[in-house]
């Protein structure tokens, strides 16, 4: 009997420090998070982190296939670093994009596309990015959406660190990054040494972008709108950060559309639109938020261009008004990847996808509109064939530079739209398979900075 007695009081023991230590950890996570770097607070965390680590360790032995694509029989293509033939290409170019490693860990890699060197490299524990993935679903649950709208959604978010796609990352001049989870996930901002400052209160999904103070633009979702909800279709909006993770504006298209009385002849005029995985109603699939960093002709700093690929439609938005200034609906089709080439025209990722029958049109291209002439220009036909993603990057050079997502191949084109090299990022631990593509920047290296392409 004594014996027993020793146990329970040895079970109630641990049960209670297990539910201190728990207790003490959500607190001080919270704290934390709020900017307090107390000691106490940092020791209760790392305490209370110490299993994850364990387990994190055991896991990093393993290699698990992680969106890999095979890239054998295709002509000229080679892998990042080992052409032989780079004549036309600098040697300041650098591609900042993601490298799956093992069921624990992803790295963000900036690594030269002529001669392959990594100069930079962070680590982005997955288990704790498939442990906030968890809160998204609960965010679901607690919301307003219907419940059968919130299960097809619930399936667009990974169950296990292999399915996590990191998206859209950005170098800062500090040496941190930000990225963000595709589909829906949360953005993170990490410091030149791996270590997360914070994560966005927010889900966000698709594109990145930074304005002229530094600020975060991204795509949201409203998860309570009253309009939304009540007929069941995903709700998208816009979403802005500071440098620390603070809201500084969010929005939601439906309620951005009814109050400039567009919700009728843009939104339920047209056909609903399904999101292309998972078959649930999403009529706008907002994909990119660009914002706006000098006056031109037709726009103003501080104005954001909006990417609506569920309707083929761009249009140009100020967010210090809510108003809509501009909108135009084609002659591009499920579009990305919105780009000032001046001060009155615009270019467009075309992926030329047709609704009728969901085949890709002679190719993506480029569109080129010109708010003064009101029309449309395509140029690099059959560029690339990618159906639901893809990015374009002019460089300083006038050379452009295009992602193909979906095939996870990359082109380089010089200024007078001549190909000049097609490479791919490999999957590791396997060189006969491209690394997935997770909307990859360039850098050019001058005077000792790196600046965005």
């Amino acid at each position: 009997m004594n014996k027993f007695i020793k146990i329970l009081r040895v079970i109630l023991v641990l049960f209670f420090l297990i539910w201190i230590i728990s207790w003490s950890s959500i607190r001080a996570s919270k704290v934390v998070e709020e900017g307090d770097s107390g000691l106490y607070n940092k020791l209760i965390v790392e305490l209370y982190n110490t299993p994850y680590e364990i387990r994190k360790w055991f896991r990093s032995k393993e290699i698990v296939p992680h969106n890999a694509k095979k890239i054998e029989g295709i002509d000229s293509l080679r892998e990042i670093g080992k052409a032989n033939d780079l004549k036309y290409i600098g040697d300041s170019i650098f591609l900042l994009h993601t490298s799956f490693v093992n069921n624990s860990t992803s790295e963000i890699l900036l690594q030269n596309i002529k001669t392959g060197e990594v100069t930079r490299k962070w680590t982005i524990p997955l288990d704790r990015v498939l442990a906030d993935l968890d809160t998204v679903r609960s965010n679901f649950v607690k919301s307003n959406l219907n419940e059968k709208l919130s299960e097809e959604m619930e399936k667009s978010i990974p169950k296990k660190a292999e399915e996590i796609i990191i998206r859209h990352q950005m170098m800062l001049e500090d040496g941190s990054v930000i990225f963000k989870v595709a589909s829906y996930g949360f953005i993170y901002k990490m410091n030149k040494n791996s270590k997360i400052l914070w994560r966005s209160k927010k889900i966000t999904h698709h594109s990145l972008e930074l304005d002229d103070n530094g600020n975060i633009w991204a795509c949201s979702i409203d998860l309570n709108n009253d309009t939304a909800n009540s007929i069941g279709y995903k709700d998208d909006a816009v979403l802005c950060l500071d440098q620390e993770g603070n809201e500084l504006y969010h929005k939601s298209l439906t309620d951005i559309y009814l109050e400039n009385n567009l919700f009728e002849s843009t939104v339920e005029s047209t056909p609903v639109g399904y999101n292309w995985n998972n078959k649930y109603k999403d009529p706008f699939h907002l994909n990119d938020v660009e914002p706006i960093m000098n006056d031109g002709t037709y726009w103003k700093k501080g104005d954001v261009f909006l990417s609506m690929r569920n309707k083929s439609l761009v249009a140009l938005f100020r967010p210090e008004t809510d108003k809509i200034i501009m909108q135009r609906q084609g002659p591009w089709l499920n579009q990305h990847d919105i780009d000032i080439e001046n001060d009155s025209i615009i270019s467009i990722f075309n992926n030329n996808l047709s609704f009728l029958d969901d085949k890709v049109k002679n190719g993506n291209n480029i569109a080129l509109f010109n708010f003064k002439t009101n029309q449309t220009n395509f140029v690099l036909n059959n560029m690339s064939n990618t159906k639901w993603q893809g990015r374009v990057s002019k460089l300083s050079s006038k050379d452009i530079f295009v992602e193909d997502t979906d095939t996870g191949i990359y082109y380089l084109y010089d200024s007078i739209r001549t190909l000049r090299y097609k490479f791919y990022v490999p999957y590791r631990p396997e060189p006969k398979y491209a690394q997935y593509p997770g909307w990859s920047r360039l850098y050019l290296k001058k005077g000792g900075k790196f600046l965005e392409e």
